[in-house]
């Protein structure tokens, strides 16, 4: 790759930092749908301080270079996780009166059968690649339900 190409894909992302590696960190070592506070207490009850909007800023990174995936599930505050490869895709659950996220990969063969068919069917009809695809289901938990 010429240097200019290579200098100019560096200053586009960025470059790591001890900040964002520690942001990182803290979904690797298994957060799960963690929001920009809940990985800011985190890293404060570790004694690192960032500052809120460093760790805002660093999610955005790594959102940005494809390690990290950011959710709405309607608490009003964005949740995040590792941006899984379409192999170890997943999907959520939602409960709408608690809030609780629950992760759903369990799809008999009939179901990853129907997303390849709409998948296909989508970018056939509207000429649009698709590279990934999410759903959500919304519903009450079991311990709310009871």
């Amino acid at each position: 790759m010429p240097k200019g190409r290579k200098r100019q894909n560096r200053k586009r992302i960025g470059r790591w930092t001890a900040q964002r590696l520690a942001v990182l960190d803290e979904f690797l070592q298994g957060g799960e749908h963690l929001s920009a506070r809940d990985v800011y207490q985190r890293l404060r009850e570790k004694e690192i301080n960032l500052g809120i909007a460093t760790v805002y800023r660093s999610l955005d990174f790594l959102i940005e270079i494809g390690l990290l995936r950011q959710y709405d599930f309607g608490s009003g505050e964005a949740k995040y996780e590792l941006n899984d490869d379409e192999a170890d895709q997943h999907h959520h659950m939602v409960c709408r009166v608690c809030g609780k996220v629950i992760n759903y990969s369990k799809f008999v063969k009939r179901g990853l059968s129907l997303v390849k068919d709409i998948k296909m069917e989508l970018e056939k009809n509207y000429g649009f690649k698709i590279n990934s695809h999410q759903f959500e289901f919304r519903g009450v938990c079991g311990v709310c339900g009871d």
